[in-house]
């Protein structure tokens, strides 16, 4: 059985229900040259599809074991992109998976300063999320112009696994830790079958979720979730 066969028997969602959505949402949220825009009809459309993501958000936690109690909300004013957020109440870990010209999971990592002490473990999972769909690190805390004068050989760099490792190491260096490195993010071409869709958020909200904590638990090994 696939793992996508599996997920449908668990959770019995519809396919076509989801695909419906997205289309309608491209058809009445479009305001430009479209006649078939209303903003009765765009925002009938944009929370439909939030809420289809609220139901893809709720199985990734089911599948991905979580235990500790969460929220989840979404913008139900603003009607501009749809996404979902969530936030776990114990790890304070954050989520958001939406569609901005692409389909995305997002989150941020937590506790950077314990990434000396990760074992291979951690990088081996951080490396499959590029596996799964189109990685991208997003930097909080960018390096200084006296950094980038002081490493010049360090810059002009593209790869996303690179610059995450680069700023890590430049705060270590510099300032003894880095208080806030950046996101992570997954995301795919908003063509993506549902069916190859639901299996990939699934998987990169579990890796997600699982390096957060492997961050996490060093500084908390009294809690217990």
């Amino acid at each position: 059985m696939t793992i996508f066969k599996r997920l449908q028997q668990k959770y019995n969602f519809n396919i076509e229900d989801f695909e419906t959505s997205k289309k309608n949402y491209y058809n009445f949220c479009n305001r430009i040259d479209n006649a078939d825009y209303s903003l009765e009809k765009s925002q009938e459309a944009y929370l439909t599809l939030c809420k289809k993501f609220e139901d893809i958000l709720k199985l990734c936690v089911s599948e991905a074991g979580i235990t500790e109690n969460l929220e989840i909300y979404f913008d139900k004013e603003k009607y501009l992109i749809p996404k979902v957020g969530l936030e776990t109440q114990i790890t304070n870990i954050p989520f958001t998976i939406g569609l901005f010209r692409n389909f995305y999971i997002v989150t941020e990592l937590k506790n950077p300063h314990n990434l000396k002490i990760m074992k291979d473990e951690f990088w081996s999972l951080i490396f499959k999320l590029s596996e799964l769909g189109k990685f991208k690190f997003k930097e909080n805390e960018k390096p200084s112009d006296s950094m980038r004068i002081k490493y010049p050989q360090l810059f002009n760099k593209q790869g996303n696994y690179y610059k995450l490792l680069r700023n890590y190491f430049l705060y270590e260096i510099e300032y003894g830790q880095i208080r806030s490195l950046g996101y992570i993010s997954v995301s795919w071409d908003d063509a993506t079958s549902f069916k190859n869709l639901i299996v990939s958020f699934c998987e990169a909200f579990r890796i997600m979720y699982q390096l957060n904590l492997m961050l996490w638990r060093p500084d908390n090994k009294n809690i217990k979730l």
